[in-house]
C-alpha cells in the first residue's frame, strides 16, 4: 500500500514539474515567436499596402493625363520643315529643313542639333544661343510646317536602289523586296544595316537575310526605323572596322546623293 501511494505521489510530482516547465517555456519563448510572426506579417502588410498605393497612384496619374488630354510631344526629325520666328528680329527668322544629320543653321545661333527635340525644346535652345550673342530676352517660336516623309534607303546589289517610305512595320528583307529584289550577285547573308547614319558614331551591324529566305529563320530579319540604310554587298564584309571603313568610303557618298540632294530638291 505504501509503495502504491509513493508511486502515485511520484507521478503527480512529474506532471506538476512538466506543467511548470511548459509554462516557463511559453512565458520565455512564446512572445519571441509571436513578435517574429507579427513582424513578418507586418512586413507583408506594408509591402502589400505599398504596392496597392503605388498602383493607385499610377492609375490616378494616368487618369489625370487622360482627362487633360495630354499627348506626347512631337519630336523633330530629318526632313521636317520648320519655321523659326524670332520676335522683333525678322532678319533672324527662317524657314528651314532639318538636314539628314538632324541639324539646322541659324544666324548668330550657328549649328544646332534639332533632330530628337520637341519644337518647344528647340525654341529654348535657340533662345539661349541668341541671348549669348547679346540679344536681350529673345522670344523664339518654332512651328512645324511640314512633317518629313519616313524613309529608308536601300542600296547595293538590288534591282532598284533608292528611298522607300515606311507606312507600317517594315523589315530589311521587305525593303529589299520593295526595291525590286536582290540582284544576281547579292551577298544576302552579310546585309549591312546602318542606323542613325549621320550621327558622330552611327550604329552599323549585319543581318543574315539568306537564312530568312532559305531556312525560315525570321528572327534574323531586322525591323527598320525611319532613316535606316540597308546595303546589300557583293562580297562578305567581316570585321567591324571594315564595316565602318566601307560605310565611310562607299555607302555614305552614295547615300548623300539620295538623302541630301533629295531634301534640297524638295
Amino acid at each position: 500500500m505504501k509503495k502504491r501511494s509513493r508511486l502515485i505521489i511520484r507521478l503527480i510530482s512529474i506532471k506538476l514539474i512538466s506543467a511548470v516547465s511548459m509554462a516557463f517555456i511559453l512565458a520565455c519563448f512564446g512572445p519571441v515567436y509571436s513578435t517574429a510572426a507579427y513582424a513578418a506579417s507586418r512586413e507583408q502588410d506594408v509591402a502589400k499596402n505599398y504596392n496597392t498605393d503605388k498602383a493607385e497612384s499610377i492609375a490616378k496619374e494616368q487618369e489625370s493625363i487622360f482627362e487633360k488630354g495630354t499627348e506626347p510631344e512631337y519630336m523633330l526629325e530629318s526632313g521636317d520643315v520648320i519655321e523659326v520666328a524670332v520676335w522683333r528680329n525678322e532678319d533672324l527668322s527662317r524657314t528651314l529643313t532639318i538636314r539628314p544629320d538632324g541639324r539646322i543653321s541659324l544666324p548668330l545661333a550657328g549649328e544646332i542639333k534639332a533632330g530628337g527635340l520637341s519644337p518647344g525644346k528647340l525654341s529654348k535652345v535657340i533662345a539661349a544661343r541668341l541671348q549669348n550673342k547679346y540679344i536681350l530676352d529673345p522670344q523664339v517660336t518654332v512651328i512645324v510646317n511640314e512633317v518629313g516623309s519616313k524613309n529608308v534607303l536601300v542600296l547595293g546589289e538590288v534591282n532598284n536602289p533608292g528611298l522607300y517610305t515606311i507606312s507600317k512595320r517594315l523589315t530589311a528583307l521587305e525593303a529589299i523586296g520593295k526595291s525590286g529584289g536582290n540582284a544576281k550577285y547579292a551577298y544576302l547573308e552579310n546585309t549591312v544595316i546602318i542606323r542613325n547614319p549621320y550621327d558622330k558614331v552611327p550604329h552599323i551591324f549585319t543581318a543574315d537575310l539568306k537564312s530568312v529566305l532559305k531556312e525560315g529563320k525570321v528572327r534574323n530579319d531586322v525591323v527598320l526605323q525611319p532613316g535606316d540604310i540597308v546595303y546589300v554587298p557583293r562580297t562578305f564584309i567581316g570585321k567591324m572596322d571594315d564595316l565602318f571603313s566601307f560605310f565611310g568610303r562607299t555607302i555614305k557618298p552614295i547615300a548623300d546623293t539620295y538623302l541630301i540632294y533629295k531634301i534640297s530638291e524638295d
